[in-house]
């Protein structure tokens, strides 16, 4: 964060966006409090450098509200995860990986405040894929590694390509 601080000063938004990139690792190693500390700086400074309904104060909002639901705190969850998804459903090309989370999380957090009216508005959506487009490439990629990572696994591959093994088979496994 120093780095960031001496290039771009103290109120610029990419140390926002650093912190709250920091906040997602600790969200990942489950130490919520430090996370939220982070979100809240983040947005502390984005509030000063971008506008209210910037598409960054939307995701960092979303990612407030899940370590908030992690630590069972739903009530602020809710707050914060409703806030940053009408800031990315009101984009027109707002990312489609967060406003999917975002309804995922609505949609626990509805649940666990025993209101399953409003948490039923959030399901369907959640359960539909962002864009056909976009899952069909994803689709296409993971059926591509798959496939890599099989030939590379097989028996003749690791010959092919380990020098120390004696084999008759010099050719590549894998041919792209």
């Amino acid at each position: 964060m120093d780095i960031y601080r001496s290039v771009y000063g103290e109120k610029h938004y990419q140390i926002g966006l650093a912190e709250c990139n920091l906040g997602g690792v600790y969200v990942e190693r489950r130490q919520y409090a430090r996370a939220e500390l982070l979100f809240h700086d983040a947005l502390q400074i984005y509030s000063q450098t971008l506008p209210a309904d910037h598409q960054n104060v939307g995701i960092c909002r979303v990612r407030l509200g899940d370590a908030l639901a992690a630590e069972r705190r739903y009530t602020e969850a809710e707050t914060e995860s409703l806030g940053g998804y009408q800031i990315l459903s009101s984009k027109s090309s707002g990312p489609q990986k967060w406003l999917q989370m975002a309804r995922q999380d609505l949609a626990s957090e509805y649940e666990a405040l025993h209101r399953p009216e409003q948490a039923a508005k959030f399901r369907p959506a959640a359960a539909k894929p962002c864009h056909p487009l976009i899952s069909q490439k994803f689709d296409a990629i993971s059926q591509l590694r798959y496939t890599v990572y099989a030939g590379w696994s097989s028996l003749v591959a690791r010959r092919a390509h380990n020098p120390k093994v004696v084999s008759s088979n010099l050719t590549p496994a894998t041919i792209f």
